[in-house]
């Protein structure tokens, strides 16, 4: 009798036909993975996610749902045979971006008071960025869920002023993008606290949390950054100033940078919240 860890190799008639093909179908698949970069890739689901962006918000929101469920599919799947462990976080993490558009789209404005509808937009994503730390096994620390410590603490108090800055540069360049229906200050407080939460902390525990923890993983610091930055500055494609998208783009820039320096989400949930108020305000 031969030893049991004495294996001979299985020859490819012993299995069955169906076997070998997926056999065959799946290492072709894997090996085809190797052949792209992560970066290549990368560039790629921002390209889609950008044009489904600019399709959305000047061509045919239909269309650009459509790519945005394309993407989201095909991410979610690609991150399920991804060989390399870093590239399956980026790819299951990039899925979050175009799931905010989903369920923003498929949820119409009229359909809810805006406060609520903030609400409701944001719950999905959020759900789907603390099953994602779960499934990728990333720890609170990880995607900065944690105080500053030390210096860090400084340069919190620092960021979130220039949230005041950031609100009021933004509304040059947009003008009233939030509609206030609040009669009374009650009101205004509840749509404030709301709006803190549904795009403050949902967006930054998504790209700045989850997202950018899987990008510098797979990319490095600086290539992490980057594609997260492009990520959320497209994802403002819907305002209709290309202007804007570039100031964005730089404000996450410095979102990302401050999150990497400090460990924590603190400062930049703060310096966002503080930024939409400031629009909400003027608005007002």
């Amino acid at each position: 009798m031969r030893p049991l860890s004495v294996q001979e190799p299985i020859e490819k008639e012993s299995l069955p036909a169906q076997r070998v093909t997926y056999v065959g179908t799946r290492v072709g698949t894997m090996e085809a993975l190797r052949s792209i970069s992560v970066v290549q890739l990368a560039i790629l689901y921002a390209i889609a996610i950008g044009c489904a962006e600019v399709l959305t918000t000047y061509a045919s929101p239909l269309l650009g749902l459509s790519i945005h469920l394309l993407v989201f599919t095909a991410s979610i799947f690609h991150g399920a045979i991804e060989p390399r462990p870093k590239a399956m976080a980026l790819w299951l993490s990039i899925s979050l971006v175009p799931l905010i558009r989903i369920v923003s789209l498929g949820l119409p404005l009229g359909a809810v008071s805006l406060e609520w509808w903030y609400v409701l937009a944001g719950l999905p994503p959020l759900a789907a960025a603390i099953t994602a730390v779960r499934v990728l096994g990333f720890s609170r620390r990880q995607i900065g869920l944690q105080l500053p410590t030390g210096a860090g603490w400084l340069l919190t108090i620092i960021v979130i002023s220039t949230g005041v800055v950031i609100g009021m540069a933004e509304f040059s360049l947009i003008g009233q993008v939030i509609t206030v229906e609040a009669s009374t200050t009650g009101q205004l407080v509840l749509f404030g606290s709301i709006l803190i939460l549904g795009t403050g902390v949902v967006e930054e525990v998504v790209f700045r949390g989850v997202l950018q923890t899987a990008a510098m993983a797979a990319l490095g610091t600086t290539g992490g950054i980057v594609l997260v930055s492009v990520l959320f500055a497209v994802m403002h494609t819907g305002h209709g100033s290309i202007l804007n998208v570039w100031f964005i783009f730089g404000v996450s820039l410095y979102f990302g940078y401050v999150r990497y320096v400090t460990g924590s989400l603190l400062a930049v949930i703060a310096a966002h919240s503080v930024a939409n108020l400031v629009l909400l305000i003027l608005a007002s």
